[in-house]
């Protein structure tokens, strides 16, 4: 009885050193992919410019000066 109570508790120890193995690496993978991505041109969060004709011009609205 005390050798299959022994092979269980290798048998999770090695269970549990593998699952803590994978996911060191896969933290470091992840790391590393992170860290090689190229950064957004725009940002994260900030919606991309509008392009369409009637979009408003940047700063204040110019003079009217039609009489």
């Amino acid at each position: 009885m005390s050798t299959s109570f022994g092979l269980f508790t290798l048998l999770l120890l090695g269970l549990g050193a593998f699952v803590i193995v994978g996911g060191v690496a896969t933290l470091i993978i992840v790391l590393v992919v992170r860290s090689n991505r190229k950064p957004e041109p725009h940002g994260y969060f900030q919606p991309p410019q509008q392009t369409r004709y009637d979009a408003p011009p940047d700063g204040p609205p110019a003079a009217d000066n039609r009489n």
